[in-house]
Formats: C-alpha cells, sequence, structure tokens
C-alpha cells in the first residue's frame, strides 16, 4: 500500500488504542502510529547493485511477518520515544498497534506478503484492495485528524469501523469478479486451474481478471458495479513459460537461479513479453486489466551470460489512448 496509507491506518489503529481518560496522549498516540504505521516499508532499502532481484525477495519479507509484529514496535518505540516522552508501555503500545496494522494492509492488496514468515515464504495477496485507492485513504486522513482537532475518540472509533468496512466491500467484489470468470472459463470449455482477480489502480469497480489452464494464461477486464450487473471484457492469452521447455538454460546457472527466483516472486505467471524480445513478464500485472502485453515488469533473459544475474525491466508502455480505454472500461 501507498505510505499515506500505511501511515493513516496505523494511526488510526493506535488512536484506537487510547484510553478515554488520556485524551492528552491523542496527537501523540497519532505520530507514534502513523510513523510505526510506515516502518516495516523500511525494507525497500535491501537491495544490491549487483542483484537486481534481491530487493523482490526483501519487500514485504520479515519485515511484513506477523512474527516480527512485536520487535518491529520494540525498535519504534526505542527510536521514536526518545521525542514523544511517553511511559515507555504506553508508547510500546501505541507502535504496536500502527506496525501491526502494516502487513494486514498490505496482504490486502495484490503484490503479495510474506505473512507467515520465517515458518512460510507464502506471498499473501487477498486482492480486495488496490494499492492506491483514495477513496479509502481520503476518509481516513479526515476522521484521523478530525480525532486529534476535537481532541474526540468518537471520531477515531468511525475511522477503524469504516476501514474494516471497506475491506469487507473489497472482499465482497472480489468475489463477484471471481464468480464471472469462472463462469466465463466455463463458457470457454477452460478447465481453470487457478483464477484470480487484481483490482485495477484506484479503485474496486475494475478488476484485471486472470486464470490459468495447462498450457495458457488468459486475462479479461471485469467490472463490477457497487449497483448494477456485472460486465466482462475480454482481453488476451499467452503461453506458460516452462524452464524445463528450455535446454539452453543451464539448470545450476545464475540465470536460471534467477529466473526461479522471479518465478517465486510472480507466483509462477509466467510469459514471454510479446513484443519485447528476452523479456519474461509477469502475467499478473498490467497496466491495463484487459491487456496480454502491458505488463508492468519483467527481467532480460540473455542465455549468453548464464553466470550473470539477470536484469530486472519496469514497463510503463501506456499513451494516452491506453488511458482512455481505461477509463471506457471502468465507466462506459
Amino acid at each position: 500500500m501507498d505510505p499515506i496509507t500505511q501511515g493513516v491506518l496505523g494511526a488510526t489503529w493506535s488512536l484506537n488504542g487510547v484510553s478515554s481518560k488520556r485524551k492528552d496522549e491523542i496527537k501523540k498516540a497519532l505520530w507514534l502510529g502513523w510513523l510505526s504505521g510506515m516502518a516495516p516499508d523500511l525494507d525497500i532499502f535491501i537491495k544490491s547493485q549487483t542483484d537486481p532481484l534481491l530487493f523482490l525477495e526483501y519487500h514485504r519479507h520479515f519485515t511484513h511477518s506477523l512474527v516480527f509484529i512485536p520487535f518491529g514496535a520494540l525498535i519504534c518505540t526505542l527510536i521514536l520515544n526518545s521525542f514523544f516522552k511517553l511511559s515507555w508501555t504506553r508508547a510500546y503500545l501505541y507502535c504496536f498497534l500502527g506496525f501491526a496494522s502494516h502487513a494486514l494492509l498490505d496482504s490486502c492488496t495484490s503484490y503479495g506478503t510474506q505473512l507467515f514468515w520465517p515458518f512460510s515464504n507464502f506471498r499473501v495477496a487477498w486482492d480486495i484492495v488496490s494499492i492506491v485507492d483514495l477513496a479509502y485513504t481520503i476518509p481516513l486522513l479526515y476522521l484521523v485528524f478530525r480525532t486529534a482537532k476535537k481532541k474526540s475518540l468518537r471520531w477515531s472509533r468511525y475511522a477503524l469501523i469504516f476501514s474494516f468496512a471497506y475491506m469487507f466491500l473489497g472482499a465482497f467484489q472480489h468475489h463477484r469478479a471471481i464468480e464471472i470468470l469462472k463462469a466465463k472459463a466455463v463458457e470457454r470449455n477452460h478447465i481453470a486451474l487457478r483464477i484470480h482477480a487484481k483490482p485495477s489502480f484506484g479503485n474496486m469497480i475494475l478488476y484485471r481478471g486472470i486464470y490459468e489452464t495447462e498450457d495458457k494464461f488468459y486475462t479479461d477486464a471485469v467490472r463490477v458495479p457497487l449497483l448494477g450487473s456485472a460486465l466482462l471484457f475480454e482481453g488476451g492469452s499467452l503461453p506458460k513459460f516452462q524452464l524445463s521447455d528450455h535446454p539452453e538454460i543451464t539448470q545450476d546457472s545464475v540465470l536460471a537461479k534467477d529466473i526461479k527466483r522471479f518465478a517465486w516472486f510472480s507466483n509462477d505467471f509466467l510469459v514471454w513479453h510479446p513484443t519485447q524480445k528476452g523479456v519474461l513478464a509477469d502475467f499478473r500485472y498490467s497496466m491495463l486489466p484487459d491487456s496480454a502485453k502491458h505488463f508492468l515488469w519483467g527481467i532480460r533473459v540473455d542465455t549468453s551470460k548464464p553466470n550473470e544475474h539477470t536484469p530486472y525491466i519496469t514497463m510503463r508502455d501506456v499513451d494516452a489512448s491506453s488511458w482512455k480505454h481505461f477509463w471506457t472500461l471502468l465507466w462506459n
């Protein structure tokens, strides 16, 4: 989730830990929760100039796990409370609540969060809210700062209720999109091995639907308005990438290991990019929800350099006509 949303949700949780007898702590609790709510994303600084994929492994890694929450909260308390001067137990409570909110919110998005590390490296992604969603963030901002301005915890309670209600609505919308995709797969006489519906940018109405068959990945855009019937916009498909189909890539080479790492990150939704030669793309994410070519990221495979780390690349090849198409899918 974006840093502002992480911060304001952390503040929402910490404010709900403030006793009605301690209203003088509202502003301090707000900022302790806000900063602690952002703190887990400091893992973005774990990177390597020689290994471009290292940051993919460590973003939303141990700092986002459930077992790390008490330790992360302790670190935040030791650093932040030197500025806020609260009792140690109260400061730890606010930092704990703020820190705890982060991984759970990230798990509601599509990126993938290692919530159960070190017991599992499975990337939890519930697909119920977009990475950036102003309809979620702005009301929370209003309610949190209303709490501070009025020194009334009633507004923080409203913020917490709104936060959970929004997530429940997102889960319901996601379920609707999944059901539409299941029906479409049946209509096409496909046996869908996996089906996902991922919210498109900034909303919970338009989804990027993807499903896997034995040899291909398919994508369609699904619009599920809050009122009215759902619509499906047919997209495209691409053959699945299988490392075993490429004997020219030595299995114990650095290149093969990097492909396996990227496959783990992308949940094995790997395809050759249809327009960029030598690029393995993550089929799950696209700038356009019905597109089988406007992917967000990938790796460049060069079989002539088997013992060098593969470059990680981002792709944002969307022009004005593409954005027009996005808005047409969303509203028309």
